[in-house]
């Protein structure tokens, strides 16, 4: 008979199933590799440590599903040969096995596609098992870590962005105003629009599930937008060339100042005809489902800012430099079937429709971003370049004054010369001067105001 704890047609309770199988060894590696079923294996590095937050969601499955065909294993990098590969990732990933091949790589801790994913691979296993199916073996020594692959992707968009910038001529002028205090500021920092269209379809919780983990929703807020707001935001030109149209050329005479008794000295028949090349353009409608509210979201990118924080830099070498290249990644490509052939799984291709609708959007230079954050999050470009107010009872003080003033305000200070730490003498400029005296908030009009011009605008001040 039976134990009380099996249930019929081989099944058991998860109280009867060791819940993790650990391996740490070659032999204990094989060991688990002639299990029969599906093998979910949570691999990690000695350093990283196994992903203890996904324990609870791993449970949940377990007992959904409630067939002891399931398997959920730990193994540790560091002495298995066939995991080597892993050894360098702190990304939580997991290894499906299936006949005692790898047949499944999934990195991230994103609790619904984990959940369908281990339930749909679960259900082929067995299908395999009963003879009806055939297993997707896939080979690790293939599998490179979630870096490298993303550095690739990367550099893919680069290629895609070099057509882009040179239509950004525009764009110059605002990118001599930029701060570099602001560009340096808004390095862990992006920003995410979802188009119109996809607010009604339930698809904004999805798109904050993918992000989930990777980026931080510092503050979000939804705009409506109309066609002008649109064409800024994405760039879409109201006319193009049109590319069917050769450039024509008119010869017409360039016109004189005044009539010909009014210019007696040029003849009409000197007057040299100028080109006028005249490019035909075709106009550029806004695509349906971009013009009314619109989604944006003011992001943080989690490993990037703990790095920025622990006074590290990315690698010079690395394409990931700022808070917008990680998010380009999960975005997509610009191009939409780019998209669809060389990144199936991003938001770009699950949710774009085609060229100015991807559905998802992203800035793919930083004038993008700063246009999106200094026109839609201006409080928080205040509050990031605001100094913090000092914590604490000052410790030394500055005093300014004419210059002519010296000797009487020394003779005052005589008793307290001991604390005088340092004086001198320096010239103000014009700018200073107006800047210390906006710090009073006076008005330009007031006698205090001009009374103080005078005293601080001459050539010589004393500092004590």
């Amino acid at each position: 008979m039976a134990p009380a704890s099996m249930k019929e047609g081989g099944k058991k309770t998860i109280e009867a199933t060791a819940f993790q199988i650990e391996c740490e060894s070659e032999s204990q590696w094989k060991k688990l590799l002639k299990k029969e079923g599906l093998i979910v294996v949570d691999v990690y590095s000695s350093w990283a440590g196994p992903c203890l937050g996904m324990v609870n969601i791993l449970k949940r499955i377990k007992v959904d599903i409630n067939d002891d065909r399931l398997w959920y294993a730990v193994a540790q990098t560091d002495n298995i040969a066939q995991l080597h590969m892993f050894h360098d990732q702190s990304e939580p990933t997991w290894l499906f096995i299936g006949g005692g091949k790898p047949v499944k790589v999934f990195r991230g801790t994103h609790v619904p596609k984990l959940t369908s994913l281990i339930k749909s691979e679960f259900q082929h296993e067995l299908l395999c098992l009963a003879g009806k199916a055939k297993r997707n073996m896939i080979s690790i020594d293939d599998e490179v870590s979630r870096r490298r692959k993303a550095e690739a992707e990367a550099q893919s968009l680069m290629k895609f962005m070099k057509d882009e910038d040179q239509t950004a001529e525009g764009m110059i002028s605002v990118r001599k105003e930029s701060s570099v205090r602001l560009m340096r500021t808004l390095e862990p920092y992006t920003v995410l629009v979802v188009q119109n269209y996809l607010l009604e379809t339930g698809a904004l919780t999805e798109i904050r599930d993918e992000l989930y983990g990777e980026f931080k929703i510092e503050e979000e807020r939804t705009v409506n937008l109309d066609e002008k707001g649109v064409r800024e935001l994405f760039r879409i030109p109201y006319a193009l060339p049109d590319p069917n149209q050769p450039i024509e050329e008119l010869l017409a005479p360039d016109p004189l100042p005044g009539n010909e008794d009014s210019n007696p000295d040029i003849a009409v028949d000197e007057v040299k005809p100028i080109v006028k090349p005249i490019v035909k353009t075709i106009p550029v409608a806004i695509p349906p489902g971009l013009i009314g509210d619109t989604h944006i979201m003011l992001l943080e990118a989690i490993d990037l800012a703990k790095m920025l924080v622990q006074g590290k830099k990315p690698s010079a070498t690395s394409p990931l430099q700022t808070a917008d290249d990680y998010l380009q990644i999960k975005v997509g490509p610009l191009s939409y079937q780019d998209a669809l052939e060389h990144a199936p799984e991003s938001l770009h291709a699950v949710y774009g429709k085609g060229e100015y609708v991807p559905g998802v959007w992203c800035p793919r230079r930083y004038d993008d971003k700063r246009y999106v954050v200094i026109n839609f999050f201006p409080r928080f470009v205040t509050e990031m370049l605001t100094p913090a107010p000092f914590a604490g009872t000052p410790k030394y003080m500055v005093a300014i004054f004419h210059a002519a003033k010296a000797p009487a305000v020394k003779l005052g200070m005589e008793l307290h010369r001991q604390d005088i730490l340092a004086s001198g003498t320096m010239k103000l400029q014009p700018d200073v001067v107006h800047g210390m005296l906006e710090s009073w908030d006076l008005s330009k009009d007031s006698d205090a105001y001009k009374t103080k011009m005078e005293l601080i605008s001459g050539l010589g001040h004393e500092k004590l």
